[in-house]
């Protein structure tokens, strides 16, 4: 419970243990700071915690919900481009083609871009808690407690908006750490 006193003073939330079973019926503006308190226990550490803090800033200062915003309006205005052309084509050929593009677009265009914003929010974030004095190494900790949570219960991640549990680790490890420990100072 430590940490969730010292998050809900972080958020400004003032929320006491109780307040967590209305977590739901939290307004969308506050949908992220939901999403940090349900991640609460298994943040463990102040440092576990940095790890989803510095993730949720990195979205919001890269514009990702902007972003994902923009996508979404012209892959609209594509759908509806098509539905112009193939208004003369029979109702089952454009559906099926409609379909197959529509199916094309989520797979091959918004769930990558959304991985990929995911991706840039954990290597900001671990920048951002390093220049914070949390130690980096303590993502691979959170996003290990994370995996053993979902109990490996997963989609495939071709079809998820975010890595795969193994990919974020691997990631992590690989490439975000080495530049953010340039930013941590013991």
């Amino acid at each position: 419970m430590e940490v969730l006193r010292a998050a809900s003073g972080w958020l400004d939330l003032g929320l006491a243990d109780e307040a967590l079973v209305e977590l739901n019926e939290l307004p969308f503006e506050q949908q992220t700071n939901r999403d940090v308190l349900e991640l609460l226990p298994i943040t463990k550490t102040e440092a576990g915690l940095a790890v989803v803090m510095g993730h949720e800033i990195s979205h919001a200062i890269a514009s990702h919900g902007n972003e994902r915003m923009s996508a979404q309006m012209l892959q609209e205005l594509g759908f509806s481009a098509l539905d112009v052309a193939m208004a003369n084509k029979p109702e089952k050929t454009r559906s099926i083609f409609e379909s197959a593009v529509g199916m094309g677009a989520e797979l091959g265009i918004m769930l990558p871009f959304s991985r990929r914003q995911e991706s840039e929010a954990d290597r900001m974030g671990l920048i951002f808690m390093a220049m914070a004095g949390y130690d980096p190494n303590e993502a691979v900790n959170f996003w290990t407690r994370m995996a053993v949570q979902s109990g490996g219960q997963s989609v495939p991640e071709f079809l998820s908006t975010h890595p795969s549990d193994e990919t974020r680790i691997n990631d992590i490890q690989t490439k975000y750490l080495p530049e953010a420990m340039k930013y941590y100072k013991k």
